[in-house]
């Protein structure tokens, strides 16, 4: 982490709190404001193909990856491969490979988590973030997260629905 942080690519917050935030305690590490820093420098040695639609991984007999993706040449050879999909699509691509990955990954389910951002002129503010004790939102300030910012005389919130929540309502739209 303290790599992360001298290479600007994290920050830490110290956010004044509404509430107490249950689910953490001291301060938070956050991405910088360019959400891909982070990774961008965590990858900085590394061949990245993006924009490919991967249909298939093979591995030879030395344990050196290849790529099959549509409109490409077979890629590789890598010595390493990072999947970053859903994981459903990820259990695809791994399965025959590592199986009980794949088994693990088809078993997860993905839910919704209604989110919600709002504009105000109102910027007196006591607090950066609240998370109700029982409540099913979390709401934190985003224009006082470390590299963010709004125009002046305007804030930004992020509300973050709970996961049971969002699921809830999901459920009930027909």
């Amino acid at each position: 982490m303290a790599r992360a942080m001298l290479a600007g690519c994290v920050s830490e917050w110290n956010p004044r709190v509404h509430t107490p935030w249950s689910a953490m305690g001291g301060p938070r590490v956050l991405a910088s404001s360019r959400p891909l820093t982070l990774c961008d420098h965590l990858l900085a040695d590394a061949t990245v193909h993006v924009d490919c639609n991967v249909r298939r991984l093979q591995r030879d007999v030395d344990g050196r990856w290849y790529v099959a993706a549509d409109g490409w040449p077979l890629a590789g050879p890598f010595d390493q491969v990072a999947v970053t999909i859903p994981p459903a699509q990820a259990a695809l691509l791994v399965a025959g490979h590592q199986d009980t990955w794949a088994d693990a990954l088809m078993a997860r389910r993905m839910g919704a988590c209604w989110t919600l951002m709002a504009v105000t002129d109102d910027v007196d503010w006591p607090w950066d973030a609240a998370e109700p004790q029982r409540g099913s939102l979390a709401v934190l300030r985003n224009d006082r997260l470390p590299g963010r910012s709004a125009p002046a005389g305007l804030a930004v919130w992020v509300a973050h629905a709970t996961a049971k929540w969002s699921q809830s309502v999901e459920a009930a739209v027909p």
